[in-house]
């Protein structure tokens, strides 16, 4: 049985949606004796409605942290600190 399920290419989950930033580095988080890589990245039709991937691996490749949430979930609390300022 087969599942016919569309994936549309503004589906911040699909992995052909376009990349609006990218960006890693290494720095020792883990384990002090050895670099972590940090990735993130955004991808979207825009950055007001992409969706951010973040995730931290070790110095062996076993993923530490990650996290994915909606870009508009940064916009929300930018805009609500700026308003209380």
């Amino acid at each position: 049985m087969s599942s016919n399920v569309a994936i549309s290419k503004n589906d911040p989950t699909n992995l052909d949606s376009k990349i609006l930033y990218k960006s890693s580095f290494v720095h020792a988080f883990s384990n002090s004796q050895s670099m972590d890589s940090f990735n993130i990245s955004v991808r979207g039709e825009t950055l007001l409605n992409g969706h951010v991937e973040f995730e931290i691996k070790n110095a062996v490749g076993e993923m530490v942290f990650t996290e994915s949430f909606p870009t508009s979930t940064i916009w929300d609390v930018t805009m609500n600190d700026s308003l209380t300022q």
